[in-house]
């Protein structure tokens, strides 16, 4: 009798597990019994399809029946899940949460926003867990945010591409970046609305050397020096005149400015032009230790690259033109742009870190603090506060009421924000109809309103 009352547990914990031992037996024995009929019927039907007979009508549904029930995934008995999968299996069950209510603490499968037992909304946060395969109409918004908010649609993918709050970021945008999607004071930071707009190019300088006067002298500081300068209230070249040591004032090209240039030195020598070859005026100026050499008759250009890009102001198609026109901005390394939000009227600097041939690189120097605002509320009623994600942007978010370049309640420099700009603008992926376009309409509410 004492042995039974040490041992009582064990026992208990043997029988158990020789029951569930029993009932897998039992199981498989059950499926290896019903694959074996399956196969005799089959069997059966090929013999009389090949002797020449029809089978019977009930005879073909049941094989059919038979078939689909042996392959269909929800009959499928597997005791470890595979990778990534995350229905679980009999070892590695389907996860489950505890509900936030201190007063509930029952386990609710994570993909529940509502507790199923006291009602409590889960917080936003339990989205991170959420199955990634529930999206059905493949638009990247996945349905349990589509079911949540009323101006989207779990079945219709082209909600994700439309600008429901008229801020120029998309819903999808907007769900990547965690902000609100019904809120235009909240969106994600401007630079994720840059776009390439053409290959990185060295831009003309606004002086080319026209021709060269030599006095009938051998002695350069002699020479008279004629330039076209671009004159850009009246969009076009004029001749002006310098020496050899002369400082030609800065010139601009409409958007950039250039120089003071130092008249170096200046030559004439022969060079070959197409079939034949030419005596020509050679003039080297300096500007910002560089030098650069004009030659009588080309158009110089800059040592540096620029960037070509083109900045989505507006997302309606009708203002394709006007972008194209006034939204585009050819910086150099180290220049920094000015980016300013419409609708909330709020600017962002960005610095540029380095241009390649097919990605330009900037860093947010300046504003940025409480754009990114009033993130997506899944239920919870809790204001995320901005955040983000890189979503094959190059860019990590940052908090609304953080100041680039510091971290929350320290003094310690925080990790520069950068972005990488790769997408090459397109109109149609980029830009949206104005009919397609939806306006808030009053009394609608989305995650992270209050």
């Amino acid at each position: 009798m004492n042995f039974l009352r040490q041992h009582f547990e064990k026992l208990i914990l043997g029988i158990v597990l020789t029951a569930l031992v029993v009932g897998i037996i039992v199981v498989l024995l059950g499926i290896g019994k019903a694959r074996g009929m399956v196969a005799e019927q089959k069997d059966k039907a090929v013999r009389s399809l090949r002797s020449g007979k029809d089978l019977a009508p009930d005879q073909a549904r049941d094989l059919n029946l038979a078939n689909e029930a042996l392959v269909a995934p929800g009959n499928r008995f597997a005791f470890l899940a595979a990778a990534g999968d995350r229905k679980g299996s009999l070892l590695e069950p389907l996860p489950y949460l505890r509900c936030v209510n201190p007063r509930c603490n029952y386990l609710i499968p994570p993909d529940e926003l509502v507790c199923r037992f006291c009602g409590a909304e889960q917080p936003p946060e339990k989205k991170d867990v959420y199955p990634e395969v529930e999206d059905r109409d493949r638009d990247g918004i996945p349905n349990y945010v589509e079911k949540h908010i009323p101006f989207l649609n779990p079945d219709d993918p082209s909600d994700a591409g439309l600008d429901y709050d008229l801020d120029t970021f998309t819903n999808l945008e907007e769900f990547r970046h965690d902000t609100n999607m019904a809120n235009p004071a909240s969106y994600p930071p401007l630079a994720i609305n840059l776009r390439l707009f053409e290959k990185p190019f060295n831009a003309p300088l606004p002086i080319a050397l026209r021709g060269i006067t030599t006095n009938n002298s051998d002695d350069p500081a002699q020479w008279f020096l004629l330039f076209n300068v671009f004159n850009p209230q009246t969009r076009r070249f004029g001749p002006v005149r310098y020496r050899v040591g002369d400082t030609i004032p800065p010139q601009s090209d409409g958007r950039r400015r250039f120089g003071p240039f130092v008249v170096a030195s200046a030559r004439r020598e022969r060079r070959q032009a197409g079939d034949e070859t030419k005596d020509v005026g050679v003039a080297v100026l300096t500007w910002n230790e560089q030098s650069y050499t004009l030659v009588e008759g080309e158009t110089p250009r800059e040592l540096d690259l620029s960037a070509s890009l083109l900045f989505l102001a507006s997302r309606s198609r009708q203002d394709e033109a006007a972008l194209r026109a006034q939204m585009r901005y050819t910086p150099r390394k180290d220049e920094i742009i000015s980016l300013v939000h419409r609708p909330s009227q709020r600017r962002e600097d960005y610095k540029v870190i380095s241009i390649g041939d097919d990605k330009v690189v900037v860093e947010l120097v300046q504003g940025g603090a409480g754009t990114m605002g009033g993130g997506m509320d899944m239920g919870g009623g809790m204001d995320m506060g901005g955040g983000g994600m890189d979503m094959g942007m190059g860019a990590a978010g940052m908090g609304g009421r953080i100041r680039p370049g510091m971290q929350p309640g320290t003094t310690a420099p925080a990790e520069p924000l950068r972005f990488e700009i790769t997408r090459t603008f397109d109109p149609a992926a980029d830009l949206i109809d104005p009919a397609r376009l939806r306006m808030p309409q009053p009394g609608v509410r989305a995650p992270g309103q209050r």
